[in-house]
């Protein structure tokens, strides 16, 4: 019979009356045991339920107990003080998911804790609210910020503040800049107090500073005066710069952004170490900065951008020395490029940076940074070109610039898709040639890689600088490759991480809202 209902399952034949009964009583037993096999299982998945529920409870009172043993409960209140100032971002923001705010809610003992630590509320970001918003729900914004605010700088005691406040406010309702200043009178009582103060706001809120002199600023070092105001011109002389800067007796980092042409600044420059100005003023020109740069002897980092039409209509008889001067970035257009550095002489120039949207390296450019340096007489170690390359400027020019500084330790070559590339075979092959090595001393290079050059090449340049077992020859630390040739990464694997192809340009993001991400403004220019 089980041979004959073997063939009937795989077939379609009739059954007959004694196939129908047996394939019945079969069904019927095989049902029975299916409902005891049912009931089995629901008997199991009870008692599996239960004991599961009582490991549960258990489980919970176990972690309680643990709980209350763990060595950080018994952690004394100073070692738990120092681990959450280590936590902090140079800047926290006032909310509850970062900062001392997040830590208060862990537990009542931590909140007590962060609330009664200063250092953890000695620096903040706040961003003002755009007006964007019916009226009455923007100015409940504005208040709730500004209650958070005071709180926030009350238990900072008597300690120094850090302190940035960002507005992206342009005048365009008529209440954001009402609201910004209102924001930044709670910064007037604690001017003493200032040690680095970031303002990103519209110039016309800055009025609140009116009264403020150098001798209310002891503390103040660094200062960020950036303003957003879409009509500048309109500002009166009191809006126009915070008169404290004039005097503040240890200012010594400053970066002006958009607000160098809008305040004609007046600050201490003789004591400055670092500047940062960048103006849009049309007719604040390359002249009037070389006047500026005259009067700041003690710089060590200054950064450049230029946007002025203007150009320098008189030669200085002699050039400018800036005998500290370090480290140098230049953004403008290629005339005004060469008219500052025609300007300058530095003596302890160490980081030249060079870099503009229209800026082109020409030979008017070339001659003018081969002359600087000439001027300055010392072994320049790194450089970093985001320029696009003449269509007129031959790569043996390129070659006699860079065997003018033997002593250089790091090459960046920065270009954009619609940049003519400095880099290409000629260039790449003179910094592979054993014989008459450019920049032997050379330890970073970053090459951008848009087909200028042949792999073969490539190869043949990895290969003799990444040799170790040359030795008058400075073994290269890192090559970073951005390429537009897909798998390259996988075909110079072996050489580590000595060796980083990048095959998309990368994307650089902008700090969150305005926050700075140091407490020291300084030259961040990354290789």
């Amino acid at each position: 019979m089980e041979n004959r209902l073997s063939k009937l399952l795989v077939s379609n034949n009739v059954p007959t009356e004694e196939d129908v009964g047996y394939i019945t009583d079969l069904c019927s037993e095989s049902a029975q045991e299916l409902d005891r096999l049912n009931h089995q299982i629901l008997q199991l998945q009870s008692s599996l339920q239960s004991i599961t529920g009582k490991r549960d409870e258990l489980q919970k009172k176990l972690d309680v107990y643990r709980a209350v043993l763990s060595p950080l409960r018994r952690c004394p209140t100073e070692i738990l003080q120092q681990i959450f100032t280590w936590t902090l971002e140079s800047f926290p923001i006032l909310s509850s998911d970062e900062g001392p705010l997040f830590l208060g809610r862990i537990c009542s003992r931590w909140r007590s804790i962060s609330i009664a630590t200063p250092e953890l509320w000695s620096a903040v970001h706040v961003t003002v609210p755009e007006a964007l918003h019916t009226f009455q729900e923007f100015n409940v914004k504005c208040e709730r910020l500004r209650h958070g605010f005071s709180t926030w700088l009350q238990r900072a005691g008597m300690l120094p503040l850090h302190i940035s406040v960002f507005s992206r406010n342009e005048d365009t309702y008529q209440e954001d800049v009402p609201q910004v200043a209102r924001t930044l009178s709670l910064l007037v009582p604690l001017c003493k107090q200032w040690k680095y103060l970031s303002l990103q706001v519209p110039a016309s809120s800055l009025h609140v500073f009116s009264e403020l002199r150098g001798i209310d600023v002891p503390q103040l070092e660094s200062a960020v005066i950036a303003c957003s105001d879409s009509n500048p011109f309109v500002l009166d002389h009191a809006s126009r710069h915070p008169p404290f800067l004039e005097t503040a007796p240890f200012l010594r980092r400053i970066n002006l952004g958009d607000a160098g042409p809008l305040f004609r600044p007046v600050v201490p420059w003789n004591q400055l170490h670092f500047l940062s100005l960048d103006y849009n003023d049309w007719n604040f020109g390359a002249q009037e900065l070389m006047h500026i740069l005259a009067k700041c002897t003690e710089l060590r980092e200054c950064v450049l951008i230029i946007h002025a039409r203007t150009d320098l209509t008189t030669t200085l008889d002699n050039p400018i020395s800036l005998p500290h001067l370090e480290k140098l970035s230049v953004s403008t257009n290629s005339i005004v490029m060469a008219e500052v550095l025609d300007q300058l002489s530095l003596p302890s120039l160490r980081h030249l940076h060079l870099e503009g949207y229209r800026a082109e390296l020409n030979t008017i450019v070339l001659a003018s940074l081969k002359g600087m340096l000439h001027r300055s007489q010392y072994p320049l170690q790194s450089l970093k070109l985001d320029v696009k390359r003449s269509t007129n400027l031959t790569t043996s020019l390129v070659i006699d610039l860079l065997r003018a500084m033997p002593s250089l330790k790091a090459l960046v070559f920065t270009e954009s898709s619609t940049q003519t590339p400095i880099i290409d075979e000629e260039l790449l092959k003179a910094l592979s040639n054993s014989e008459d090595l450019l920049c032997p001393r050379l330890e970073i290079i970053h090459l951008p890689d848009r087909f200028t050059f042949s792999e073969l090449t490539l190869e043949q340049f990895l290969a003799m600088r990444l040799d170790p077992t040359l030795k008058e020859v400075t073994m290269l630390r890192a090559v970073y490759i951005v390429s537009y040739r897909r798998g390259l990464a996988e075909r110079f694997a072996r050489y580590g991480e000595r060796v980083n192809i990048v095959e998309d340009i990368p994307y650089r993001n902008l700090p969150y809202m305005g926050r700075p991400l140091s407490r020291l403004i300084e030259y961040s220019d990354e290789y």
